[in-house]
């Protein structure tokens, strides 16, 4: 929490232009530290705000690492949920903060590029998302990802989304998070259609 709470105080120095900005994530951060410091703290929910901004965070960077083109703009789109909500939507600004320490690993220029991180909000009449139909894409992948049994050589109603959505798709990946010895580790796995009843998984 302090090694985030130091960057930011680094970035309303370096960028001056943004301190509003910064010095409001710091004050999120300071109330979250209390909240650690209750008995209730949701520890769980907690820990997956801090995977699923890195894993975000990871796919950020990753784009901008292997497109040919200038990004123009970045952004998360995300339904409403407890890990984007709570704490004043923190995970949107962690998000942000480890996109660029990400870009800095991987030798990537996040200084006088034109690319913006945008934050997506819902709309002020409505209270609705505006991008919600563009979600249901997402929705039945992951639904899929996540439902598919693949111990069974018997298919099932998710093996048709797989060999028609997923293979030799090379737009769509799967990144696999792996924990062993108190290292983690991100693979990501691409599905090639072995023939027309085999998927085979390759990372």
């Amino acid at each position: 929490m302090n090694r985030l709470k130091d960057q930011y105080q680094k970035w309303i120095i370096n960028t001056p232009q943004n301190k509003v900005y910064y010095e409001s994530v710091i004050k999120k951060l300071n109330k979250l530290e209390q909240e650690m410091r209750r008995d209730s703290f949701n520890k769980k929910l907690f820990h997956n705000i801090i995977i699923v901004q890195m894993l975000v965070a990871f796919i950020m960077a990753t784009l901008k690492k292997e497109t040919d083109h200038t990004i123009e703009i970045i952004s998360w789109l995300s339904d409403r949920d407890k890990i984007v909500d709570s704490y004043e939507s923190l995970a949107y600004d962690i998000a942000h903060s480890s996109f660029h320490e990400l870009c800095t690993r991987m030798g990537l220029n996040t200084q006088n590029t034109t690319e913006r991180f945008l934050i997506a909000s819902t709309d002020k009449n409505t209270n609705q998302l505006w991008f919600d139909e563009m979600l249901r894409v997402p929705d039945l992948i992951t639904g899929a990802t996540a439902g598919r049994n693949y111990l069974p050589k018997k298919k099932d109603k998710y093996d048709l989304i797989f060999e028609k959505v997923f293979s030799e798709n090379k737009y769509l990946s799967i990144i696999d998070c792996t924990r062993k010895n108190n290292v983690g580790r991100l693979n990501v796995l691409k599905k090639q259609q072995k023939s027309n009843t085999q998927v085979k998984e390759q990372s």
